[in-house]
């Protein structure tokens, strides 16, 4: 029996799937899940025969994820420098590219780098515009993770001072926002 060839709208619908498969896995089984990471290498393996960068860029993250939950910072490392690459200018996907990179680059001790990614981050970062990042990205929010790590950065970079104050910033972001996960 021949295969039959599969269309772009069914590959696509299929990547959406598997998006949406590994985030699900990712809240009931934590962040090292292998059935989230074959379900984002699935969806990686379409992105890429499809061509859409936005989906591309949805599957490396979850690898990234898959990485970081592992702590496999090698991995991180690519993955993250390979979204930065798959931003196209887009705001939105470069604060999510910046989020790989704070904390893959404390994560390393690399708390210059982390504490640049973070700014960048911080200044990306508008509540009203990226409020539903905290559902597709990690299930935490990005704004109030760039003030976290960017405190655990200057603290550990002997700014104690400015540490407090960005931590204070995080905390008050986390009330507002009222958001367990973040």
């Amino acid at each position: 029996m021949a295969k039959l060839a599969e269309s772009p709208a069914r590959n696509g619908r299929e990547i959406e799937l598997q998006l949406a498969l590994g985030a699900t896995l990712f809240s009931a089984e934590g962040f090292a899940s292998a059935r989230a990471a074959a379900a984002y290498a699935r969806a990686r393996d379409l992105a890429e025969q499809q061509g859409n960068s936005r989906q591309q860029f949805m599957t490396v993250y979850g690898l990234w994820q898959l990485a970081n939950g592992g702590g496999k910072i090698h991995d991180c490392r690519r993955l993250s420098t390979q979204l930065q690459k798959l931003t196209n200018d887009e705001d939105e996907l470069r604060l999510q590219a910046h989020h790989s990179g704070w904390a893959t680059c404390l994560f390393a001790g690399e708390r210059a780098a982390a504490l640049e990614h973070s700014a960048a981050g911080r200044r990306l970062y508008d509540v009203n515009r990226h409020y539903h990042h905290r559902q597709i990205y990690g299930g935490h929010d990005p704004g109030m993770c760039a003030h976290y790590l960017g405190a655990h950065a200057l603290w550990t970079l002997g700014c104690p001072d400015r540490a407090m104050a960005l931590g204070k910033e995080a905390l008050a972001m986390g009330e507002r926002m009222a958001h367990p996960f973040s």
